[in-house]
């Protein structure tokens, strides 16, 4: 009977008390983890919405503020008719125009052809008009929404700072396009708006155009320097139109991990990007998670402390119950455990006094059963040496006869089946191979034939050869006939004009001679052309009939020599039956081991008979050691 490893058994105390606290910080922590993800999700959800807000209103600020500008323009126009009105009016109207909004650097009058009609400018005009030739091209379009072109933003090369060209068309009253009226603006007043955006505490709010560049920032400096931040993925996807989502978490603008928002501008071709630093964003989820930490230890220790208590007060029965029981395993037989404590420790204890008297009764009866048994287990053990002797001897015997006989068996059957399939295999083997070998005869005896039914084709191929160089010769032939008879209808056109009237029917006559001798010649150079086409195919026919005759040739060889493998083979296959002989020879051993196995079973019997009266001495015995058995049986049964 094992020892409890006092070192590593725990007291019922600590386990009740580690139980406790298990329990309660698991289901507190399980609690918590459950309620922090859905504070989580709805925090980051509404900094999200937050956001999204925020890049909606700065991009409806930039939306409006240009749209203000064209009605107000739209309107202008509209006023004086400009189309209809005169060139001084118009040059008073775009002056006013220039005069009364600072947003205008430049307003240009272009006709259909783009040209310019007037400008109003506060640069030198020259420096102007290099601008505009530089983006008449995207003014002229007519192909964006509402008919109002824009082009890309450019940064001045002196003040640094954002401009765009935008070209509204000039209509008369059949709404005919008579002109365009394209206005250079200063973006810097998003410098502005940006600025005035607030992402939290630490968030900010940039545009970009759709090559990437910034154009306005709450950080004029990157404006100024003109930074391309396509390297950012909200940047890359918009100008990859991937915008699926519209908020995402990546590197921001200032090299930290950001929550951001984007918001295209489709007609301008611009998008308001809202950045939120992630450790902003997640700063009040933190703070939950910390707080939620320390409820759950504080929460743990309060369980725990309960929990020691409680198990002390479930312990102390228990404990003098096992100190009582300790005792008496060490040989203190007349101590009687003490009744007392919950319900369920008392009738344990009453239990555990029982049990003690009870095993007091079966040690004194076990005591006097022991001499007994002692007795019996001599006479038992002699009787089972002599038995051990008989079976060894027998377990000898039956080893031998048991080895000889699977040997024999195993021996017998593959002999059978081997001597068997040898036969069949050996007797197809020769059918197949003679009928391969008759096979391939009538192969060698066709392939014969057909070299020389090609030799003989090659052979009339390059007679038809040679006739076709005499048809050759032959066009050669009309060829030189119906040139001799162009010249002779020549001639006699030439005698028929010195006749006049007379020679007038001669002159017909000659002119048709002439046109039949010039029809064949076309048909002679067409029959000789066709004449080398035929001859060249009947030469590549010839190479390839030769070729192929080679082939035949090569392969009635090879099928010569694999007919005379096959006779060596079925040679070699004869000389199978000779193994069947010593087949034969080897069960002719078998018989004799068999006889063998005989006699050594017959020793086995004679063991056998010996190994029974052995048994009857030890069943006289076991049938005492049965009854002592019952006794102890029923006292232990009380």
């Amino acid at each position: 009977m094992s020892r409890i490893n006092k070192k590593q058994a725990f007291s019922l105390t600590i386990i009740i008390a580690i139980a406790f606290i298990a329990l309660t910080g698991t289901a507190l922590l399980i609690s918590s983890v459950f309620q922090l993800a859905s504070f989580s999700k709805t925090e980051r959800e509404s900094i999200i919405d937050k956001q999204i807000l925020i890049a909606k209103d700065a991009s409806r600020t930039v939306s409006d503020y240009i749209s203000a500008k064209i009605d107000s323009i739209r309107n202008v126009m509209r006023a004086i008719h400009m189309a209809e009105a005169s060139r001084a009016l118009n040059e008073q109207t775009i002056n006013s125009l220039l005069g009364l909004d600072l947003a205008y650097r430049q307003i240009v009058i272009l006709d259909t052809n783009g040209a310019t009609n007037l400008r109003a400018s506060r640069i030198p005009l020259d420096k102007a008009e290099e601008i505009t030739r530089s983006y008449i091209s995207d003014l002229m379009s007519t192909e964006s929404e509402n008919d109002i072109n824009y082009t890309a933003v450019y940064i001045d090369e002196y003040t640094n700072e954002p401009l765009m060209y935008m070209s509204i068309p000039i209509t008369n009253l059949y709404q005919e396009v008579t002109g365009y009226l394209a206005v250079e603006i200063y973006l810097k007043f998003m410098w502005e708006i940006m600025g005035a955006i607030k992402v939290g505490e630490t968030g900010y709010a940039y545009v970009v155009d759709n090559r990437g560049y910034i154009i306005a920032s709450h950080d004029s400096a990157r404006v100024l320097g003109n930074e391309n931040l396509k390297h950012i993925i909200s940047v890359e996807k918009f100008m990859n139109n991937e915008l699926e989502i519209n908020t995402f978490i990546y590197k921001g603008l200032e090299g930290n991990q950001v929550i951001g928002s984007v918001i295209a501008l489709d007609f301008l071709n611009w998008a308001v990007i809202t950045e939120l630093p992630l450790a902003e964003a997640d700063a009040p989820i933190n703070q939950s998670i910390f707080w939620s930490i320390i409820f759950v230890i504080i929460i743990a220790l309060v369980a725990g402390g309960f929990g020691i208590f409680l198990a002390w007060q479930l312990s102390i029965p228990i404990i003098k119950l096992t100190k009582t029981a300790t005792r008496i395993a060490q040989g203190e037989m007349g101590l009687q455990a003490d009744v007392s404590g919950a319900k369920e420790v008392a009738v344990l204890a009453e239990v555990f006094n029982q049990s003690h008297q009870y095993l007091m009764e079966i040690i004194t009866k076990a005591k006097e059963l022991t001499i007994h048994l002692n007795s019996s287990t001599q006479q038992i053990q002699s009787a089972t040496q002599e038995q051990t002797s008989a079976a060894n001897q027998s377990a000898s015997g039956t080893t031998e006869v048991s080895a000889t006989m699977e040997e024999l068996s195993i021996t017998a059957k593959q002999i059978t089946h081997n001597v068997g399939e040898l036969v069949v295999s050996s007797q197809e083997s020769i059918k197949a191979l003679q009928e391969i070998g008759n096979q391939l005869r009538r192969v060698t005896d066709q392939l014969t034939e057909v070299t020389g039914i090609s030799q003989k084709n090659t052979k009339e191929i390059e007679e038809l050869g040679k006739r076709s160089v005499i048809i050759n010769e032959m066009v050669e032939l009309i060829k030189e006939v119906a040139s001799k008879t162009n010249i002779l209808s020549i001639n006699a056109s030439i005698e028929a004009s010195r006749h006049s009237q007379r020679g007038s029917g001669f002159s017909v006559v000659a002119s048709e001679i002439r046109d039949l001798s010039k029809e064949t010649i076309d048909s002679a150079k067409k029959a000789e052309q066709a004449g080398r086409d035929i001859q060249d195919f009947l030469d590549s026919i010839i190479i390839s009939s030769a070729s192929e005759s080679d082939k035949v040739a090569r392969s009635s060889e090879i099928t010569n020599g694999i007919f005379k493998n096959i006779e060596e083979v079925i040679g070699k296959i004869n000389l199978n039956y000779n193994f069947t002989q010593k087949i034969d020879i080897s069960i002719k051993q078998q018989e004799k081991g068999s006889i063998e196995a005989a006699e050594t079973m017959r020793q086995m019997s004679e063991v056998a008979r010996q190994s029974a009266q052995t048994s009857q001495q030890i069943q006289v015995a076991i049938k005492d050691i049965t009854n002592l058995s019952k006794t102890l049986e029923k006292i232990v049964n009380r």
